[in-house]
């Protein structure tokens, strides 16, 4: 009489057990998948045709042998780095460069980047997507 008594306890145990384990691993995946990098806010196509982030003015100055860039926040999006390249040069700021921080979005600021020589061009990468190669010009 115990054994037809325990079976009933034993299967809404395995079910409740099994009901746990699905609500953690729904969790896990969830937050896994919410992250930037596997769920982004827009695609790079997107970005590219709409930038949060857009050049105003690109220059060198031979006087103090800097790259001047003058950046443009637009938009509120889920912009988290960016990287500017040239030909010798790589610069990235994102939130765990402690010499860079991102602007705020609807803000302009200009960076000063150190190169010995003027550069052709450079290249404009958003969280790891290329967005556009510009001219650099004299100041």
């Amino acid at each position: 009489m115990h054994k037809a008594q325990s079976s009933p306890l034993t299967i809404t145990t395995l079910i409740l057990v099994g009901l746990v384990a699905l609500s953690l691993l729904a969790a896990i995946v969830f937050r896994v998948a919410d992250s930037p990098s596997l769920a982004p806010e827009f695609s790079c196509v997107d970005w590219q045709l709409a930038p949060p982030l857009t050049v105003s003015k690109a220059c060198y100055n031979a006087q103090t042998k800097d790259i001047e860039l003058t950046l443009q926040r637009n938009k509120e999006r889920r912009l988290t780095s960016f990287t500017l390249t040239t030909s010798s040069l790589n610069y990235q700021c994102d939130n765990q460069c402690s010499t860079c921080i991102l602007q705020s979005p609807q803000t302009t600021k200009t960076y000063y980047l150190a190169s010995s020589s003027k550069p052709e061009e450079f290249t404009l990468f958003l969280n790891n997507c290329e967005i556009k190669t510009q001219t650099i010009e004299i100041c």
